[in-house]
């Protein structure tokens, strides 16, 4: 069976960002490869994690040091107590809910403005389909 996926954006230019130079510098791209998939992490958890880096790093087959410090060392994330979470990851959540909101409300405006009868109503007819006479040709 498929599981339903998701898409979230992301900026294509993220390696120009500061930060993710500084990952990168120290961590080189397992850093990158970790932060991306904790961002999908964040993503699928509503935007909290625990800061459990024993289980990240098990998860993602890397070592708990480097998932630390990709967690900690570069202000990616927001930590509190034993949680993260990304400011950046809100804002677009955010954004995304805003958007199905708004759309949500012009749907039913839409639907209340505009009084719509489904009931349909049978034909006289017992059938939908057009009825063709037979046609012989004669043979010559």
């Amino acid at each position: 069976m498929q599981k339903e996926t998701f898409y979230f954006s992301h900026d294509y230019n993220s390696r120009s960002d500061k930060k993710i130079k500084n990952l990168l510098s120290k961590t080189g791209m397992l850093g990158y490869g970790i932060f991306w998939a904790i961002v999908e992490g964040l993503y699928e958890n509503t935007n909290v994690l625990p800061t459990n880096y024993e289980a990240i790093g098990y998860e993602l087959h890397c070592e708990t040091n480097v998932v630390k410090s990709v967690i900690n060392d570069f202000d990616l994330f927001v930590i509190n107590d034993n949680i993260f979470s990304s400011t950046s990851i809100q804002k677009r959540l955010d954004e995304r809910n805003a958007k199905s909101i708004k759309a949500k409300e012009s749907i039913n405006t839409r639907w209340s403005n505009n009084e719509r009868n489904t009931n349909v109503l049978p034909t006289k007819n017992d059938s939908n389909t057009i009825r063709v006479k037979d046609i012989r040709v004669k043979e010559s």
